[in-house]
């Protein structure tokens, strides 16, 4: 698998995080709690932007253009990173693309799915709001495999966020799915450097009766949120800071597991695995919008 669609995003982007566990997990989900690691009471915003910087490139480009950069750039070229940033909206109105890029990462470095297409390239401006889902991954699991669309919400409140995210997916699999399908056969060559590899993935996402692997269809869902942080819990010692975050997000996450099951339910959202990512922020709504600034600074 490995060798057909390349995972470009190194394990040591986890390691960014300290992971978190739950006790229960809604229905055909796993859920995954990262929360950012904590240094003097403040999250390691400036270790993400560095690692996010160097991800840009493979999330934005194709398998293919990628290839051409390598042929025909010296390594220390900027001209792949240039053009990838010319495809993020500016920072002060950009509201979701941060959750997108995070849900990438997460989806390639923690369950080893590929990236099957790079909607953003398929951006004409930086302008463009993507139709459809946020993402589009392959995940091999005992030679089945799972065509994976992206969902991210990033919300002050994490239950607005689940409801919101889990009624883009009922109303994606009712409106856009099959967009979403006719736009993979349509341009997942660009993601396949060689002929034999384009064939391989098409008999996969194409099975033909007793001749064909098994293919199903699930869902990745970023969920970030914000951790309220006051005057009183910055003053705290640092390791009682670090007890109050990791319990104030595992007791949001827990609270937010019967929300997600109930939508399930109502959208009747059956034979379908939910991969979910849930990632707390300080002041989220300025933090993402900074982020992405810095971010996408050249120098």
């Amino acid at each position: 698998m490995d060798m057909l669609l390349p995972i470009r995003v190194n394990k040591r982007f986890l390691n960014l995080f300290r992971t978190l566990t739950l006790d229960k997990a809604p229905r055909q989900s796993t859920v995954n709690l990262h929360v950012l690691n904590i240094e003097s009471n403040s999250f390691v915003y400036n270790k993400l932007v560095e690692e996010l910087r160097d991800l840009i490139v493979c999330y934005v480009h194709s398998n293919r253009r990628i290839a051409e950069f390598e042929k025909n750039h010296p390594s220390f070229s900027p001209k792949p990173y240039l053009e990838a940033i010319q495809k993020f909206r500016i920072y002060t109105s950009n509201e979701g693309e941060l959750g997108e890029l995070l849900l990438y990462a997460f989806l390639e470095s923690g369950l080893n799915a590929p990236k099957l297409l790079s909607k953003m390239e398929l951006k004409t401006d930086a302008n463009d709001y993507i139709k459809g889902s946020d993402g589009i991954h392959l995940l091999e699991i005992d030679n089945n495999y799972q065509l994976i669309f992206g969902e991210s919400k990033m919300y002050s409140d994490l239950l607005e966020g689940a409801r919101e995210a889990f009624d883009s997916i009922a109303d994606f699999k009712a409106n856009g799915l099959g967009f979403e399908r006719g736009l993979i056969d349509t341009h997942v060559i660009n993601e396949m450097v060689t002929e034999e590899g384009y064939e391989t993935i098409k008999s996969i996402l194409l099975p033909s009766g007793n001749n064909g692997p098994n293919l199903d269809l699930s869902f990745g869902v970023f969920l970030g949120f914000e951790l309220p942080v006051s005057d009183t819990q910055l003053s705290m010692r640092n390791n009682d800071f670090r007890d109050w975050a990791y319990s104030f997000v595992k007791n949001n996450a827990s609270r937010v597991i019967d929300t997600i099951e109930k939508r399930i339910i109502k959208h009747k959202l059956f034979g379908h695995d939910f991969h979910i990512y849930i990632v707390p922020f300080t002041d989220i709504d300025i933090t993402r919008k900074k982020l992405i600034q810095e971010m996408l600074t050249i120098g």
